[in-house]
């Protein structure tokens, strides 16, 4: 009888958060409609709508995994019509393909120069993009190029599609990694995510291909397929920069043989690519400083440190921390891989001048396997971030508020804090009854001379 209730109350859950899906969705394909001037404050109410569906259906009493497998992979399909509401970042993957189609290297002809004046005809990029060459390495811009064989029109839809797929193929390894670690009750953290479902259907961001090399790095380490977990990274690294700090806490929890044969596939596949986008004539080493350069958003302690130590000093001080982040990580490796994974990957995060909320995607696997407090909160308010839209949308005026910079900050704070309580809660919760044991040898050293009585101290420890 109280399973039927359970089952009941889960499938009344379930049914709720598809309809906020389902209304959320609906919302987005009619973006045109919404008031301009509150653009951002609407998309951040949709980003919290399904925030609170992922969580009801993450603490409902039972999860029907089939069912909620099947509502992933239809809100990912039923994303891919909908306008880039976010960000403009779609035009610039397709411009920096077509650029490449063109036979022109991307990494040295900005957008502005006379030399692509041509193709400025049939091709958006971002007037804020102007000045700048591509930033993206070798794998991601062949991604690029392949989507924009589509053109100006079909090549958006192209890549959209790419987007979606990839969320779905990472959907189901994810699947296999949960019930791997024997987590498939954390699976709507993944599967119903709004970071997930926002930033690879509406922003149609590169980050969900990174999304789907973490979750086979994740698939191969589970199944200790060390080769196969090399190609995996070295792909990862040359889509986005950011996967290859894993390599700090994969050498301490990872045999030493095996962990060679990891690291040489990585660097045949970085090599490999590399070399082939030099002897296209492409010049993609030495881009990556033109990015912190460039941007500053949503990044409380790069802030702090800027005014704690001067623009002169804050290089400095971004270099100790970042150590001190990956010396965490190895060490956190050593009792939990998934912790040290978690680490490594957010202390760039957490360092850099700049955050975007579809930076926070590569946690989500994460934050699956291993939920905490820090992650599911900073992923929560990140999105705080996008009322700057107000103002960009109706005027194109970007001018990014104080506040959420505040929140991201008090929660980046308070979270680990509330995770080390919750930590220490549960070791003494834990260690209860090994002190009832302990004390029950203390005051019966020769468990033999009183058997019965010893016998009964283990049971009441038991029960």
């Amino acid at each position: 009888m109280a399973a039927s209730v359970q089952n009941d109350y889960s499938n009344r859950i379930f049914l709720f958060a598809s309809i906020t899906c389902a209304l959320v969705v609906t919302a987005l394909h009619l973006f045109k409609y919404w008031p301009v001037g509150h653009a951002g404050n609407t998309y951040v109410f949709l980003h919290f709508a399904l925030s609170a569906a992922m969580v009801a259906v993450w603490l409902s009493p039972r999860l029907d995994v089939r069912s909620l497998l099947i509502l992933g992979v239809v809100l990912r399909l039923a994303l891919i019509p909908t306008a880039p509401i976010s960000s403009n970042d779609m035009e610039r993957y397709l411009w920096d393909g077509a650029v490449a189609l063109g036979g022109l290297d991307p990494y040295s002809v900005a957008p502005n120069s006379p030399l692509v004046e041509d193709l400025r005809e049939h091709w958006a990029t971002p007037p804020e993009h102007t000045k700048y060459p591509t930033l993206y390495p070798p794998a991601a811009l062949s991604i690029f190029a392949a989507s924009a064989l589509g053109g100006p029109l079909l090549g958006v839809w192209i890549w959209k599609v790419v987007a979606a797929l990839a969320g779905i193929l990472s959907l189901f390894v994810m699947k296999q990694v949960a019930k791997h670690y024997q987590q498939e009750r954390h699976l709507p953290l993944f599967a119903l995510s709004p970071l997930l479902l926002l930033e690879t259907g509406v922003g149609g961001h590169l980050d969900a291909l990174l999304v789907l090399g973490l979750s086979l790095i994740l698939y191969c380490h589970a199944k200790e397929k060390w080769g196969r977990l090399g190609l995996a990274l070295g792909w990862c690294a040359c889509v986005k920069f950011l996967p290859i700090v894993l390599l700090a806490p994969l050498f301490f929890v990872v045999p030493v043989r095996a962990f060679a044969k990891l690291l040489s596939t990585c660097l045949v596949v970085i090599v490999s690519t590399y070399a082939g986008a030099l002897t296209l004539g492409y010049k993609p080493i030495g881009i990556l400083p033109t990015f912190f350069e460039k941007w500053r958003f949503t990044s409380p302690f790069y802030q702090l440190l800027e005014y704690a130590c001067g623009p002169e000093q804050v290089a400095f001080a971004l270099a100790a921390l970042a150590l001190v982040g990956v010396i965490t990580s190895c060490l956190a490796a050593r009792k939990s891989a998934l912790a040290g994974f978690a680490i490594v990957l957010s202390t760039p995060l957490l360092l850099s001048p700049v955050v975007f909320p579809w930076y926070l995607m590569t946690l989500v696997p994460l934050l699956a396997l291993r939920p905490s407090v820090t992650l599911i909160s900073w992923v929560s308010a990140v999105p705080l971030s996008y009322v700057v839209l107000n103002r960009w949308l109706a005027e194109r005026l970007w001018e990014p508020a104080q506040w959420p910079v505040i929140v991201i900050g008090v929660v980046l704070i308070t979270g680990p804090v509330l995770d080390f309580a919750r930590l220490r809660i549960a070791q003494r919760t834990l260690s209860a009854p090994k002190k009832q044991l302990l004390m029950g040898h203390l005051q019966h050293p020769n468990p033999k001379s009183d058997k019965s009585n010893y016998l009964s101290g283990a049971t009441s420890v038991n029960h």
